[in-house]
């Protein structure tokens, strides 16, 4: 058996810069241009699937949606593709860090988070 894994269009999230998780953000325009893209490579390619099998959330479902049409394939959704769900985090812009060292954090690059009011900040420590 061979497997090809596919990780979805660019999302509005994605442009957002916000945590996606179980939040269903649909593809952008770019992100159906590149779904589209993919689907003809893989044909141009003679890639022949048995099934596709994605995550029903929206931004999976519809680069999965594309694909398939394009290859004739059938598609399948199962729950257990779908991104984690991170609960109150999903959605958050990804642009605070609660910590004091987090200004520094974010000058060397890495992402952060808004905390929501709902999360004790004292819980949240850097993974």
């Amino acid at each position: 058996m061979e497997l090809l894994l596919v990780r979805h269009g660019r999302s509005l999230a994605d442009d957002e810069q916000r945590i996606e998780g179980g939040y269903d953000s649909p593809l952008t325009d770019v992100g159906v241009e590149q779904a589209r893209k993919l689907a003809a490579r893989l044909q141009r390619e003679g890639y022949q699937f048995n099934m596709v099998v994605s995550s029903p959330l929206d931004r999976a479902k519809r680069t999965a949606q594309i694909i398939t049409e394009t290859l004739s394939t059938d598609l399948y959704y199962d729950e257990r593709l779908a991104e984690l769900n991170l609960g109150v985090l999903s959605g958050r812009p990804i642009n605070v860090d609660p910590h004091p060292e987090g200004a520094q954090r974010r000058e060397a690059g890495w992402p952060s988070i808004d905390v929501p009011e709902e999360i004790d900040p004292s819980l949240v420590r850097d993974v």
